[in-house]
């Protein structure tokens, strides 16, 4: 079993203990065999591990994790409310399930070089949700690197700056309109 220590100084560990009865043939407990560990460092990476999990599920920007090859391997619940799909219909899929049609493929080419090279890609991007609605995304994708330095995953993450979009175009339209008329 595992357990919390105290020790002299105040601060806790974290100790795994297993034992065994060792019996003679009678089954009388003649003695007990056991080991005790220190675990300390991978209890303390366990929560580490947790509350990064926590935070990647509870932020409000949407979290796209995909593999080397951009196939999609998790989505937060913010993707999820966002973009109408849930995980499982995106898991297993490419980010392309968002393509709206708004850029060529050239875009798309400078996008996968600029992080296959290693390098972080940053642009305000327009998806299509479930629904077939356009939206807006500040979108930032990173490349992920193991111990070795090698790519192996992408995380995508944005912010959905629709709202924002749709008033900077109301206020452009806005003041189009009042240049026309000063100009009558």
């Amino acid at each position: 079993f595992e357990s919390a220590w105290t020790t002299k100084d105040g601060s806790v560990v974290y100790i795994s203990e297993s034992a065994r009865a060792n019996r003679d043939s009678n089954g009388k407990t003649l003695y007990y065999d056991g080991t005790v560990e220190d675990i300390t460092n991978r209890k303390r990476a366990e929560e580490t591990l947790m509350t990064l999990s926590s935070a990647i599920e509870q932020t409000a920007d949407t979290v796209v994790i995909t593999d080397r090859e951009g196939i999609i391997e998790y989505v937060n619940p913010s993707f999820e409310e966002l973009t109408g799909y849930s995980s499982e219909e995106t898991v297993g899929k490419t980010p392309r399930i968002l393509k709206s049609g708004t850029r060529d493929q050239k875009y798309y080419e400078a996008m996968w070089n600029t992080i296959l090279s290693g390098n972080v890609f940053r642009a305000e991007i327009v998806n299509k949700k479930k629904n077939g609605d356009l939206y807006y995304e500040e979108k930032t994708i990173s490349p992920i690197f193991d111990k070795n330095k090698n790519l192996t995953h992408f995380v995508g993450t944005g912010v959905d700056i629709t709202e924002r979009k749709l008033a900077d175009k109301k206020i452009t339209m806005l003041a189009l309109s009042l240049k026309s008329i000063n100009e009558c």
